[in-house]
């Protein structure tokens, strides 16, 4: 299924690092793992959605377990868990 659209994707498992790509080169989606390096992905989103010229980047959560809760200071576009992430992740993106 396309969309019409380019797609690129870049993956890190640094979260320091993926911070000074998304900088540098601004993208319209981010999905997030709650395991990486460098930086917690909570912080990550906080300082995105803090940043004018970034706050306006889709981001989407991705958990193990169906107990995590989205507090509106983490101001995520969307909370998924691994087993329901291929379908549900799919629509969100496209949407984005």
């Amino acid at each position: 299924m396309s969309s019409g659209r380019d797609v690129s994707i870049e993956i890190s498992t640094n979260g320091l690092l993926a911070l000074n790509e998304i900088k540098k080169e601004p993208t319209d989606v981010i999905v997030l793992d709650n395991e990486s390096d460098g930086l917690n992905p909570l912080v990550l989103t906080k300082l995105v959605k803090r940043d004018r010229s970034l706050q306006n980047i889709k981001i989407f959560f991705v958990v193990a377990e169906d107990n995590f809760t989205d507090d509106a200071h983490y101001q995520f576009d969307g909370v998924y868990t691994k087993n329901k992430i291929i379908s549900e992740l799919f629509n969100s993106v496209n949407k984005a």
